[in-house]
């Protein structure tokens, strides 16, 4: 017997969001790989339903699909916490050319991200207010938006307020966050949503979209529409200017994330495990 994990459904349900490689590499061996399984581990509802309704597309669909689909969200690792040690996070800033106060998105450039709406989000709040923040986008340059933010950047004059110090290895990550003001995650589509529950985990207030997967998991960030560009900028100025409002949500989100362990996940997927190999013994 096989157990098999799906992260999300974009390759089948959403190709436009993924790359050619990706919706290619999916479509041949997703379908037979579901149909195949004992079970299927997903880490959200949100993920299960998109299986469920793909299912209902097939010709010949696949009877105990429902009954073999777990939900087991992941985890946020340990070394995910607020950082306060001065030296570290002093030694972090200058490795990385970070500035004193800026906003963080960490994840790859890619369409489903929606990097161009937090840079237009930034400019707004920023500029109407007179605030001396930084942008700062982590992550590898990724594929189908870059140009677009790249233009972006340059056509707003942000090329001295936009920080690019690429892919942060996961040692470095829990100061960077810790050193953010907040962090923003207005995905157009997810699975899971790793850095916002990273970022709580980190004591960073964040600001992320209100798509069904993120909902699921995003417990103390403040929703925005990813598509609402005004609402994006209000929520980013009630963070960055209201010390009580931005506290709050520190507070929050680091009880929040802490429910999320890997502990947790693997306990329930042994279980999982030990579940389906006693139904093949008992065939």
């Amino acid at each position: 017997p096989v157990v098999i994990s799906v992260h999300d459904m974009f390759a089948l349900r959403m190709p436009q969001l993924c790359t050619v490689a990706n919706r290619s590499h999916a479509s041949r061996n997703m379908p037979e790989s579901i149909r195949r399984a004992a079970r299927i581990v997903v880490p959200s509802e949100w993920v299960k339903l998109e299986l469920l309704e793909w299912n209902q597309g097939l010709e010949e669909k696949i009877d105990d699909l429902e009954e073999k689909t777990a939900v087991i969200p992941w985890g946020v690792d340990s070394r995910f916490a607020p950082v306060t040690d001065s030296k570290r996070l002093e030694e972090v800033q200058l490795k990385y050319g970070l500035p004193p106060k800026f906003i963080l998105f960490v994840g790859r450039i890619e369409p489903k991200k929606n990097v161009t709406r937090i840079i237009q989000a930034y400019f707004a709040a920023t500029a109407a207010n007179g605030l001396d923040h930084r942008l700062v986008l982590v992550g590898p340059k990724g594929w189908g938006a870059v140009r677009e933010v790249e233009t972006m950047i340059t056509e707003l004059g942000l090329k001295d307020k936009v920080v690019r110090p690429g892919f942060i290895p996961d040692e470095d990550l829990p100061a960077v966050y810790s050193l953010a003001s907040a962090a923003m995650f207005p995905s157009f589509a997810e699975g899971f949503g790793f850095p916002l529950l990273e970022a709580q985990a980190c004591g960073t207030p964040v600001i992320a979209s209100n798509i069904p997967s993120l909902e699921e998991i995003s417990g103390a960030a403040k929703p925005v529409k990813p598509d609402d560009l005004p609402t994006m900028r209000v929520a980013l100025e009630e963070v960055l200017m209201n010390d009580n409002e931005s506290g709050k949500m520190r507070e929050a989100g680091l009880t929040h994330a802490s429910a999320f362990t890997w502990k947790a996940h693997a306990e329930k997927t042994f279980a999982l495990y030990e579940q389906v190999i006693n139904e093949d013994r008992n065939r």
